[in-house]
């Protein structure tokens, strides 16, 4: 496999330049930036949030934001994004008494199953089955290993997805009075 020398560790004195895969279409590195730093401030988690996801979370969009700079960062972003999700299914609705910890795809579905996701607020166009199979493969991927590597516009889609699942989660448990299992997710 052939990498970009873009993909290691730059010069210092080349930290703060921007990964050249991030200029694409546009006319200057400001505006690229401006688009960049656009795409990820707009995602904001509501106050229900628990203050730790929303730093997990946090970090996520940090990364992005860095992927600017070092292009692969945004895949780690996504990767981010997602474990701060799994991380407030766990603790939202994850069983302590389970020997072995739920995963992902069945935490999304027990969440969607108690009303406290609506995958169609989230991506209209898919069942929760498609959904589960859509974020759960790409979490796995992330997770053990992968080559993948996409634009930006298509990784901060995967980071609205979580933020969304994140804000409705939150907001429903609160609505329900559900209260967190803290160690379901240590």
């Amino acid at each position: 496999m052939n990498y970009r020398e873009t993909d290691f560790l730059k010069p210092l004195d080349q930290v703060l330049m921007p990964d050249s895969r991030c200029l694409y279409s546009f006319p200057n590195a400001d505006s690229a930036l401006q688009a960049h730093y656009g795409f990820v401030s707009k995602i904001v988690l509501n106050e229900h949030v628990h203050n730790d996801v929303k730093l997990q979370f946090e970090t996520a969009k940090n990364a992005f934001l860095y992927s600017f700079f070092v292009y692969r960062l945004a895949m780690m972003a996504v990767h981010q994004a997602i474990a701060a999700t799994e991380l407030a299914l766990r603790r939202m609705i994850g069983d302590p008494e389970k020997e072995r910890k739920e995963t992902f795809k069945p935490l999304l579905q027990k969440a969607h199953d108690k009303g406290l996701i609506d995958v169609k607020k989230i991506r209209p166009d898919l069942e929760i089955e498609e959904f589960k199979k859509f974020l759960g493969d790409f979490r796995n991927d992330l997770s053990h290993g992968t080559h993948t590597l996409m634009p930006p516009p298509v990784m901060i889609m995967f980071i609205e997805d979580c933020a969304h699942i994140l804000n409705q989660l939150f907001e429903n448990a609160h609505t329900q009075q559900l209260k967190p299992s803290w160690n379901a997710w240590v």
